[in-house]
């Protein structure tokens, strides 16, 4: 990554954050404005993947043979129009995720993603 890019990536984050700050000062929920900066923070960071890779899926952090199953699964049922991107955030890379008051969230609802999901069915609720 070049410089310019690096500086322009910057500041666009700086502007994600002061963002989430101003809606959670404005009454926002503090874990909704974070979830919502996290998001958009990870779509910059995909953005020139997503922009050089036309109708892909593309997963974040495929590590283990079941979370590359996972991906297989979707990608073979996902069917994205020639121009549009799309990122898939991996049951792994979710809990690797550090958003602002989700500590407490991801304890009760990773405990049944991974019941569900990895020793289940991840294609479940996918078309």
């Amino acid at each position: 990554m070049n410089k310019q890019r690096r500086k322009s990536i910057h500041k666009k984050a700086e502007a994600i954050v002061k963002k989430a700050e101003d809606r959670e000062k404005a009454g926002g929920n503090h874990f909704e404005t974070g979830w919502q900066a996290t998001l958009e923070l990870m779509l910059l960071m995909m953005e020139q993947q997503l922009t050089e890779n036309p109708g892909q899926l593309l997963p974040m952090q495929t590590s283990g043979n079941d979370v590359w199953d996972f991906y297989l699964d979707v990608l073979e049922k996902l069917d994205l129009p020639p121009d549009t991107g799309a990122v898939l955030i991996t049951p792994s890379a979710f809990k690797e995720m550090k958003v602002p008051g989700f500590s407490r969230f991801r304890r009760q609802q990773l405990g049944a993603l991974e019941k569900a999901d990895i020793q289940g069915d991840y294609g479940e609720g996918v078309s």
